[in-house]
């Protein structure tokens, strides 16, 4: 077992030089600011705005948009607790538990362009974790449209890689959160959303039924004047 944990560990640590570029020459600076902002977006606003976009719901004037607005708040509320459910796990149960150094204190050739906060532990990754969570809300609000769905997955691939790229995780580290990260937010967002969003039909139904009411009440416009008496 501690043969077979030491393999998985220098291929990690091979697969993290690798992935980060240190076998060759330094990046050019527009490389790591690229992927700068890629690592900082995807821990913190980036994953709450897709969770928003993915639950907005456009709809008409009036009524129905009071109905939509609740089930709105209800589905981003869920999201959002699903990115925080899952950034908890990491930070306060996991990192504490594995207690693992950072890849710049282990492989001191790295290229690490963004400074992590001393002493941060470094498994499994906070940042793909978000990212992850995210991406399960949007998929499971977007379970219909496969395309909106396939691009947050891949939106929070690409954020688990720029934590590698960047230096301040192992590829296990990513792996790891994204996990972390896919299965926290499948979780809550199956049980929160469920209660606190009722599906769209339940939503909208009766705002719909008084709509109809009202228009079947109103007598129908008159075609024309009626014709005066004698001249028919």
């Amino acid at each position: 077992m501690a043969d077979l944990l030491q393999a998985l560990l220098a291929w990690d640590a091979a697969a993290t030089a690798a992935l980060n570029g240190v076998a060759g020459s330094p990046p050019p600076p527009a490389w790591d600011v690229c992927w700068g902002v890629v690592s900082a977006a995807g821990g913190s606003y980036l994953p709450a705005l897709g969770v928003a976009a993915a639950a907005w719901e456009p709809t008409v004037a009036g009524a129905l948009r009071r109905a939509r607005g609740r089930r709105f708040a209800a589905r981003a509320l869920a999201g959002l607790l699903a990115v925080g459910a899952a950034a908890a796990l990491t930070s306060w149960v996991l990192k504490p538990l594995f207690d693992r150094s950072r890849p710049g204190v282990v492989l001191p050739a790295l290229h690490v362009s963004e400074q992590p906060a001393p002493r941060a532990r470094s498994f499994p990754s906070g940042h793909a974790a978000a990212a992850g969570a995210a991406a399960a809300a949007i998929v499971w609000l977007q379970r219909r449209r496969r395309a909106i769905a396939a691009a947050a997955l891949a939106a929070a691939a690409v954020v688990a890689l720029s934590r590698v790229i960047v230096g301040v995780h192992f590829v296990l580290d990513s792996l790891a959160g994204l996990a972390v990260g896919l299965a926290a937010g499948a979780v809550v967002s199956a049980v929160l959303l469920g209660r606190l969003a009722p599906s769209a039909a339940s939503a909208v139904a009766p705002v719909a039924a008084r709509a109809s009411t009202a228009t079947a009440a109103k007598p129908p416009a008159s075609a024309g004047a009626p014709p005066e008496p004698g001249r028919a």
